[in-house]
């Protein structure tokens, strides 16, 4: 488990004050779960009220084999609480380690967006990535 927090003043006197909390936890033999939460509000300079912005992540490793896991993450993104429009991330996928100092990543994601009085399409974004470690 842990906690962050961070206040901070620009050089334009623009103030922003952001904090999280995040955990993460073992769940069978070689499966985790994390989620963390975090919120950033920010006060422009000649801005009478603060914008604050909101975030929720959940992800699940769940171990297949060896160096093979099936990955689920979801997110949800409030770029102003006292609106009414928020995104929502939802992502299955493969994580493969093959060998040491590799990594191979697959995901496909669904985006929605809502918002009061406007209906969007989703967006489907696939992912593929190699990491190499040296």
């Amino acid at each position: 488990m842990g906690l962050s927090f961070m206040q901070e003043t620009d050089d334009n006197d623009n103030q922003s004050t952001s904090y999280a909390f995040v955990t993460k936890m073992g769940v069978g033999k070689g499966s985790s779960l994390m989620y963390e939460f975090g919120q950033v509000a920010s006060l422009a300079k000649d801005a009478d009220q603060a914008t604050t912005e909101q975030y929720m992540l959940l992800q699940n490793h769940i171990y297949i084999s060896r160096g093979l896991y099936f990955l689920t993450t979801y997110q949800q993104y409030i770029a102003d609480t006292s609106g009414a429009s928020e995104t929502h991330k939802f992502a299955p996928g493969i994580q493969y380690f093959p060998m040491q100092r590799v990594e191979i990543r697959a995901d496909i994601a669904t985006i929605k967006t809502y918002q009061t009085g406007l209906a969007t399409n989703d967006q489907w974004i696939y992912t593929g990535q190699v990491h190499l470690w040296f």
